[in-house]
C-alpha cells in the first residue's frame, strides 16, 4: 500500500494550524518511497546536553543517531522529495486535530545497551491504525533527557527522524529520565511518560603511578595522586603492592600487598640497602578493586661503605711518601676517600692531606728520615665508614754533606801524622756511621 501511494510535494514548514500551500497539482511530483522504519546505521546526528536545548537542528535522514563527544557523524544522505503535509491530509481525509491525537499515541522510549557512560534509546512512531504510514516520511521526534528526576527540568538532546539514539558521555551510576514526542512540521504531540534508567557502576579507573618522595637505605616513602574517575562509586581505599625487582627482565614481578587504606602515601620499611623494588597502586570502591597503575621501579639507598684496610706504602723518598689503598682485593671505585696524616712533631694530630676518588696519593714536602702516621676513611652518598687502622711510614734519610777539609794535628813523625776534620753541617737526617 505504501509503494502504491502517489508521492506529494516536498514537506514545507506548516503554519501553526498546520495549513500549507496546496495550490500545486498532485500529479506534478514523482512517487515517494515509504520512510524506513529502522536502519542499523548510527552517527547520522549529534547533539550534546549542553547545546541541544538551545540549538535547533534540522531533521535527520537516518533512523539512528548518536549524541555526545564520542559520536561520529555518518555521511549525509541525499535529500529526497517528501510529500506535502496538507496534501497528505486531504488525500487521507484526516483533520489536524486527528493528527494531533495520533501523534500523542506514542509509546515511551525503550532503553537498552546500558553501559558505564552510554545507553541506546529507541523511539516508536504512532501505530498505523492511528497515523497512516503515508505520513511517516514527514515524521520527526524530539528526545529530552533529565538527570535530576522525572519532574525536573529536561534538556533536548535530539531532534530528527532517527528512531535509535545512542546517548554518550553520561555519568556513571546516575539515574536518568528520557521522554519523547512525535511531530509533523508544526503539529506536535504530547510528551510520553518518562522512562527511567541508571547507568552502570564499576570499580575505579587506575590512578597515576606512585612516585618516590624520599628514601633511605632501608625505607621508601611513596605517594600517588587520586584516581581521576571513580566510575560511579566513591573511592574508599587504595591498594599498594610491592615486589622485589627480578634480576632478569623476563620474570614477572611477584607482587604482594603492603598497604590498604584511605591515605595516598605510605612508607615501606625494613627493606634491603641498594635494592630495586617494583610498585603499583589501585583504587578501591564499593564495586571492588580497579585497574592497577603503571609499574614503577624505585631503589633504596646504598649503605655506608665498610671500614677500609689501612693505607699501604707504595713508594717513599727523602721528602715524600706515596700511599695506596683498597678494600680487601677489590678497589672501591664508586666511593670517595679521605686520607689523613699525623706529624707528631707538630702536635696538630691527624690532618686531611687528600679527599677524592683516587686509590693512591703522594704526600710531599716532608722531613727526611721522619715517621708519619696515616689513616683512611671511605665515603659515599649514604654515609662514611669507620676510620681504618693507623699505619706508620718514614721518609728516607739523605746523604750527608761533605765535611771540611782535614787539617794536620801536631808535628809529623817519621812514619805517621795525625789529621782532624769537622763533622759535616748536615748529616742527611740520621747519625753518621763512618768517614
Amino acid at each position: 500500500q505504501q509503494q502504491q501511494q502517489p508521492a506529494q510535494s516536498q514537506c514545507r514548514s506548516a503554519t501553526e494550524n498546520g495549513v500549507g500551500d496546496s495550490s500545486s497539482s498532485v500529479d506534478e511530483f514523482p512517487e515517494f518511497p515509504p520512510r524506513p522504519r529502522r536502519q542499523q546505521q548510527r552517527g547520522a546526528k549529534q547533539l550534546t546536553p549542553s547545546t541541544a536545548a538551545t540549538s535547533p537542528t534540522p531533521p535527520s535522514t537516518a533512523s539512528t543517531a548518536e549524541f555526545g563527544g564520542a559520536a561520529q557523524s555518518a555521511p549525509a544522505a541525499a535529500a529526497e522529495p517528501q510529500p506535502d503535509l496538507r496534501s497528505l491530509m486531504q488525500q487521507a481525509g484526516i483533520t489536524e486535530e486527528a493528527l494531533r491525537q495520533a501523534l500523542t499515541c506514542v509509546k515511551p522510549p525503550s532503553v537498552s545497551e546500558i553501559e558505564l557512560k552510554s545507553a541506546l534509546i529507541r523511539l516508536f512512531p504512532p501505530p498505523p491504525d492511528r497515523l497512516p504510514e503515508a505520513f511517516y516520511p514527514c515524521l520527526n521526534f524530539e528526545l529530552h533527557l533529565s538527570d535530576s528526576g522525572s519532574d525536573a527540568a529536561y534538556n533536548r538532546v535530539f531532534d530528527g527522524q532517527a528512531e535509535e539514539i545512542s546517548l554518550q558521555d553520561l555519568r556513571p551510576n546516575r539515574e536518568y529520565h528520557v521522554k519523547a514526542l512525535a511531530k509533523l512540521d508544526s503539529l506536535r504531540g504530547k510528551f510520553t511518560q518518562p522512562k527511567a534508567f541508571c547507568t552502570l557502576c564499576r570499580p575505579p579507573a587506575a590512578p597515576a603511578a606512585p612516585h618516590l618522595a624520599s628514601r633511605t637505605k632501608n625505607s621508601l616513602l611513596v605517594r600517588w595522586p587520586a584516581s581521576d574517575e571513580d566510575n560511579g562509586a566513591k573511592v574508599v581505599a587504595y591498594l599498594l603492592e610491592c615486589a622485589t625487582k627480578a634480576s632478569d627482565s623476563v620474570s614477572a614481578p611477584d607482587f604482594a600487598e603492603v598497604y590498604r587504606g584511605a591515605q595516598r602515601q605510605f612508607k615501606l620499611t625494613k627493606l634491603s640497602p641498594n635494592t630495586l623494588y617494583s610498585l603499583r597502586v589501585a583504587a578501591v570502591n564499593s564495586k571492588g578493586v580497579g585497574d592497577y597503575s603503571a609499574i614503577v621501579d624505585m631503589a633504596t639507598s646504598r649503605a655506608a661503605p665498610p671500614q677500609p684496610d689501612p693505607p699501604s706504602l707504595a713508594q717513599r723518598g727523602v721528602r715524600s711518601l706515596t700511599v695506596a689503598w683498597q678494600s680487601g682485593q677489590q678497589p672501591l671505585s664508586e666511593d670517595e676517600f679521605v686520607l689523613q696524616m699525623n706529624d707528631e712533631d707538630t702536635g696538630h694530630g691527624f690532618m686531611t692531606v687528600y679527599s677524592g676518588p683516587e686509590l693512591s696519593h703522594r704526600v710531599s714536602h716532608l722531613r727526611r728520615n721522619t715517621e708519619y702516621r696515616f689513616r683512611l676513611q671511605a665515603i659515599n652518598d649514604d654515609g662514611a665508614s669507620k676510620w681504618s687502622a693507623e699505619a706508620a711510614y718514614a721518609t728516607l734519610p739523605d746523604k750527608p754533606r761533605r765535611p771540611d777539609r782535614p787539617t794536620l794535628r801536631g808535628q809529623p813523625r817519621p812514619n805517621s801524622f795525625r789529621l782532624a776534620w769537622e763533622a759535616p753541617s748536615d748529616d742527611g737526617g740520621m747519625p753518621l756511621l763512618a768517614y
